[in-house]
């Protein structure tokens, strides 16, 4: 691919050529200068391709290097020589003429001249020679960059040459080609399917090759054989090739004449090349767009105007031809690798003040600075200025660190290929991370626990590679490395070598100067800073005398001598250090302590033994066990998590940092976060105050997970006397509901919380679509025509879609007709275009509109587009000016997506934070499994008691406070592999149902008992307390329950055979019943089966003289011959019986059959008659109940809230 040199300007190398320390590196580069990437790649015969501008002018530099062209930095080391390279330039008529010429501009930097000849075309900077001794063993780099103004007429040869070019291997080296800017090429032959394309389209062409030939084409299928049918393409193309140039000129004047279209490429390349060949010869090959691809050897090829990297290595190895994806190795350097073993390139832009450290490698690596000025420190070698027109030589294992000065510098580094096993992994002295760490002082405990975390580990060598410390540290200073790797701001990396500089420098030295700088760092995030607002920060150049310590270290002993004297030598030291530090922050640890210790111990003198005994621990004593009920209310100890879990959250001041870094395949990381005049405007519109919202989807029923999202965007606001929006997410009209949204609203006031304003996405429809519209424009979007199995098949497979660069005026046309109705449903979408060869899937394109000829539940039928909730829910919450965007974990991969978007409409950024969601053993949380749950009748609809939703919880019993205390007590972390027990739920409930639920007795399977020795008829009302602590005087805390000769007590109270362990009621035994008297069996009534119990007969002790162990509660008749007042009880388990049936395939084979169980005929005391919906009880040895919705003046319905045993204060989790 490169053009033949003109004889005067080529320097042959001699076969003894002294190739000093680059014969591992075989690599040719073209660099060009513009940064803007293209991306894409087309077939020629596409509708969609866009003209190329006239007019680039083309830059190529090759530079080469023999040993008379070398300079040394430094001799102090004979083997670690850094080279400055002096550099040749070729002239050929296609270059660009004298000052205009960037290739000029170079090498007169270069060459020191600073000459540039007016009248000269200046066409090639050259690294290296372009042809070597095929016997030579050493091989060199070469460097090549293009501009090209029009057509590179050297490839039209090469296509005209191809059959000779690749039957002498002239070209059969694997080749490279970075795009900077729109960059076009021919490259290979077109496939079985275009190839008949063109046979039809241009008859032309059949005419002059022959029908024959072209039949066996367009009778051709793909089972033919690719090898079979590109032999007769090749036939056909060198029939044309072969053809004289009257032919070709008529054959172009009929093509011309018929299609009359400027675009066409076959018209661009005959306005230039009027009877060349190779514009017949277009039609075979494929018109690619590259962004970085591999154009692989023994296939024609062609450049068209554009700019580019191009790289060849300098030995054969065929390769095919594909798009490469540049990876980032550090926020400043772009590293591009080829599908093969000869060499990499990095593409490096350093900011003003910014430094970078390329580590040691196996081979030597050339350097060719593009724009900008700076310093270059290798090893030995000291430091260096470099500028633009600097080309360097760094020999192999040595480690530079590059630092731009006052503005910005660009750069380019070739190098061996680090992917090559033998270089990296097989090399014997290659680095361990343990020798490294241990190298920089760590003790070997620490370097091996550090080992243990792959994080830590890639940070901390980062580090020691950024700081140029391969070779070893001093303790203090390695300590102080660790401290970077592990405690840096995320928010300010492109800060880190700045800091590491400090350090290595000594001007940071102390943990405290450190923490300061962290401090510094995280406040700024990315922005540029001024040196010496930093220094003074931290206290660079600040020595404090030892004088004043010592001083200081006097005073804060005599003010706290008592203290010390009491406690002697188990004083806490690290008390009286935080004295110092106040007074003198920049102080020197260590001479703080010495004086802290020689003070000690002038003022207590030697250590006794009772200095070195440890403190006593004084034992817990064990409380005493409650009377009234057996169940332990004492919840777990508070933290201050649970105090004040919204202490993590920062202030809206704050929102400037970096949110976070957005990595993409053609591009530099972006970095989002507000500018300082957009957050101004921001706090201005909120008076500063925190704005949250809580944007639940009105497709269904609100279940515990949104009890936790309330708590947090709401208890956040309230917390820091902010707002929070109440925002139904409507953007799905086939599934969302009226009743949904008056659920939503009536369940998060029940909640306990009062919405500053309710919205609903659809209240901005408008805004969304006008800044639809401008995405288009910026083209950032683009109408796509691909079903839902075309888009997640091209997904899958990282493929653009085939609409994805269609011209941004057919996209916005397109998505009006979407808007007004006039596409079907289905048939097209607006899809963002963001990064189909992004690691994260929520980049690809996601959709941003769709058709649906739905009316909508709120803005009715004035839409028949929607927006999806990846494109609707940051703009709406920047055009709500929401603070603190607050979400669950499983959005954290849509970060990126959704700050990409706001980026790209230039609109302001809410911080976003991600916590776990909260997952409850023994049910299912997902709306979908809800849905099936209702619809399916599972269960008895969206509020039965069984299910997490918080309306069956409210009907279950459980409080707003309690469900807030759970949430609460749970705290908002983002670890989200844990399932919450149920119990601790059941907790929470319990606690404070304990204070609430008045006592009531009821008995769920009666079982008739009579007194023999109590008058029939006669009733006594007894006093029954409504809580155990109950005062005599307070006539509240007690109800009346009657008591005859006929009660009823639990079958299950009852035994036939008694035991030891046994505290029911058996014959000949006693009990006593609650708030009544003491009872003893005398007689057992049994049913005809001699074995089931019907009746028992005992007899009371009035005077209450018998003391029984077992207690049992009871209801009787409340007037002789009427029954005891009926009521209804439900009693509800765990709906599942796996504690995650959501992970099961078939789940629903996993519901309790026993999770509800009805008792229609329990007898009840004949207080809870008057009871109300939703009043709460405790029905005493049975559990918390609440009266149901069911309930009618017939009969009451009761509703099992949760049990009196407490397992989770029990050691429960």
């Amino acid at each position: 691919m490169t053009p033949a040199a003109t004889a005067g300007g080529r320097h042959d190398v001699p076969a003894t050529g002294k190739w000093t320390g680059l014969r591992q590196l075989k690599a040719v580069l073209g660099f060009m200068c513009d940064q803007n990437f293209m991306v894409g790649r087309y077939r020629l015969r596409s509708s969609k391709t866009s003209s190329c501008n006239g007019g680039d002018d083309v830059l190529s530099v090759i530079l080469y290097v023999t040993h008379e062209h070398m300079e040394e930095c430094n001799s102090n080391s004979k083997n670690h020589r850094l080279l400055r390279l002096r550099c040749s330039v070729q002239n050929y008529d296609w270059g660009i003429v004298g000052e205009n010429s960037l290739v000029g501009r170079l090498f007169s930097l270069n060459s020191g001249s600073g000459i540039i000849d007016p009248d000269k075309r200046y066409a090639e900077f050259w690294i290296g020679p372009m042809n070597l001794d095929p016997h030579l063993s050493m091989k060199p780099v070469n460097f090549r960059c293009f501009r090209l103004e029009r057509l590179y007429q050297g490839r039209l040869t090469q296509i005209k040459n191809w059959q000779r070019l690749c039957m002498s291997c002239r070209n059969h080296k694997p080749e490279m080609a970075l795009a900077l800017t729109e960059f076009e090429a021919l490259y290979g032959f077109i496939g079985l399917k275009e190839l008949k394309d063109v046979l039809c389209g241009v008859p032309e062409i059949v005419e002059l090759t022959g029908k024959a030939d072209a039949e066996q084409v367009l009778h051709a299928n793909e089972h033919v054989g690719e090898e079979k049918v590109k032999a007769v393409l090749e036939f056909i193309f060198t029939q044309l090739m072969s053809s004289n140039k009257d032919t070709i000129s008529e054959l172009i004047f009929k093509i011309k004449r018929r299609l009359n279209m400027e675009k066409e490429l076959v018209l661009r390349l005959e306005s230039q090349y009027p009877t060349d060949v190779g514009v017949i010869a277009s039609p075979f090959l494929n018109y690619v767009k590259l962004n970085c691809g591999f154009l692989g050897t023994n296939e024609p090829n062609a450049y068209i105007p554009g700019e580019c990297i191009e790289c060849m290595a300098t030995l054969d190895n065929v390769g095919f031809p594909e798009i490469l994806v540049g990876v980032s190795m550090n926020p400043y350097t772009k590293r591009y690798l080829p599908p093969f073993d000869e060499f990499e390139v990095d593409c490096c832009i350093l900011p003003q003040a910014a430094s970078v450290v390329f580590p040691s490698v196996p081979g030597p690596s050339p350097f060719l600075i593009m724009a900008g000025k700076g310093t270059i420190h290798a090893g030995f070698a000291g430091e260096h200025v470099i500028g633009e027109g600097s080309v360097l030589f760094v020999p192999a294992n040595m480690e530079i660190r590059i630092a731009a000065s006052s503005m910005e510098l660009q750069l380019y580094r070739a190098g061996v290929n680090s992917r090559v096993p033998k270089m990296v992994v097989e090399d014997d002295n290659s680095e361990k991370p343990l020798d490294l760490f241990l190298k920089i002082g760590l003790d070997e405990r620490t370097a091996r626990n550090t080992i243990a975390n792959n994080k830590v580990t890639a940070n901390l060598t980062a580090v020691i590679h950024e700081a140029a410390l391969t070779n070893g540290c001093n303790r203090t200073v390695g300590n102080l490395l660790y401290t970077v790797a592990t405690k840096f701001p995320a928010n300010a990396l492109v800060h880190r070598p700045t800091l590491l500089q400090y350090i290595v420098s000594s001007k940071i030295k102390t943990p405290a100067q450190l923490e300061a700088a962290f401090s510094f760092y995280s406040s700024i995030g990315s922005e540029n800073f001024e040196l010496k607002e930093f220094e003074e920060s931290c206290g660079v150049g600040i020595d404090v005398p030892i004088e004043d310590i010592e001083r200081t270290v006097n005073e804060i002993f005599e003010e706290n001598k008592n203290v010390i004297l009491g406690q002697r030598y188990q004083t806490n030291v690290g008390d009286l250090f935080g004295h110092v530090r106040k007074s003198h922050p920049w102080a020197d640890p260590k001479i703080v302590k010495q004086l802290i210790d020689v003070k000690l111990y002038g003022l207590l003198g030697e250590k006794t033994a009772a200095d070195d005994e440890k403190p006593s621990r004084k034992k817990k004593e064990k409380q005493a066990k409650s009377e009234s009920i057996a169940v332990d209310t004492h919840p777990p100890p508070t933290s201050e998590e649970e105090l004040n879990p919204f202490l993590i959250f920062p202030q809206p001041e704050e929102n400037f940092k970096v949110h976070t870094e957005i990595f993409f395949s053609d591009r530099p990381v972006l970095r989002v976060c507000n500018t300082r005049e957009m957050l101004e405007k921001h706090l201005k519109a909120t008076g500063g105050r925190v704005f949250t919202r809580f944007p639940p989807e009105p497709n269904g029923y609100l279940h515990i997970g949104h009890a936790k999202a309330m708590f947090v965007s709401f208890g956040l606001a309230k917390e820091r006397d902010g707002c929070c929006y109440l925002r139904y997410d409507d953007t799905n009209p086939e599934a969302e509901k009226k009743e949904y949204i008056d659920h939503i609203d009536e369940i998060v006031r029940w909640m306990g919380w009062e919405p500053f304003k309710v919205t609903y996405t659809s209240d901005y429809f408008q805004d969304l679509y006008d800044l639809a519209v401008e995405l288009i424009r910026r083209n950032h979007a683009y109408v796509d025509h691909q079903t839902p199995e075309e888009i997640k098949e091209y997904r899958e497979k990282k493929m653009n879609s085939p609409w994805r660069d269609r011209p941004i005026a057919e996209s916005l046309e397109l998505f009006d007709q979407m808007r007004r109705g006039m596409i079907e449903e289905g048939k097209a979408t607006l899809r963002m275009k963001q990064d189909m060869q992004s690691d994260n899937y929520n980049m690809y394109d996601l959709i941003a509109y769709r058709i649906k000829f739905t009316p909508h539940p709120h803005s009715g039928d004035k839409w028949c587009i929607y927006p999806s909730y990846d494109y609707s829910h940051c703009i709406v919450d920047s055009l709500e000016n929401i603070t603190h965007s607050l979400c669950t974990l499983e959005f954290e991969t849509r970060r990126a997506s959704y700050y990409w978007l706001i980026d790209a409409l230039g609109l302001y950024q809410p911080y976003v934070w991600e916590y776990s969601r909260l997952n409850v053993t023994n049910t299912v949380m997902s709306k979908r499994k809800l849905n099936r749950l209702v619809t399916e009748r599972w269960v008895d609809g969206w509020d039965d008691p069984r299910l997490m939703t918080l309306a069956g919880l409210r009907r279950r019993g459980v409080t707003s406070t309690s469900i807030s205390a759970f949430v609460r007590g749970i705290g908002i972390t983002r670890s989200d592999s844990s399932m919450i027990r149920l119990d601790r739920l059941e907790f929470h409930i319990r606690e404070e149902l304990n204070k609430t639920a008045p006592r009531m007795m009821v008995v769920l399977h009666p079982l008739k008992v009579v007194i023999t020795n109590l008058e029939v008829g006669s009733t006594m009302d007894l006093d029954a307390k409504k809580w155990p602590d109950a005062q005599i005087e307070d006539s509240s805390s007690f109800y009346k329950v009657p008591f005859s000769n006929i009660v009823y007590i639990e079958h299950t109270d009852f035994r036939m055979k008694d035991s030891k362990d046994y505290y029911g009621l058996a014959p000949g035994k006693s009990v006593l019943l609650r708030y009544a008297f003491p009872i003893k069996c005398t007689e057992v009534i049994l049913s005809d089966d001699k074995e089931t119990v019907v009746e028992v007969r005992a007899e009371f002790d009035p005077s209450k003289k018998t003391k029984p162990k077992g207690v049992l509660h009871w209801v009787a008749e409340p007037s002789p011959g009427i029954d005891p007042l009926k009521v209804e009880v439900r009693l509800f388990d765990k709906l599942f019986l796996s504690e995650n049936p959501a992970e099961l395939d078939n789940w629903l084979a996993d519901l309790n059959p026993e999770s509800k169980v009805v008792i229609p005929g329990a007898y009840a005391v004949p207080s809870l008659r008057t009871a109300a919906v939703g009043d709460r009880f405790q029905f005493e040895r049975l559990g918390y109940f609440v009266v149901d919705k069911d309930s009618t003046s017939e009969k009451l319905v009761f509703n099992h809230t949760v049990t009196l045993r407490d397992s989770y204060s029990k050691g429960g989790k």
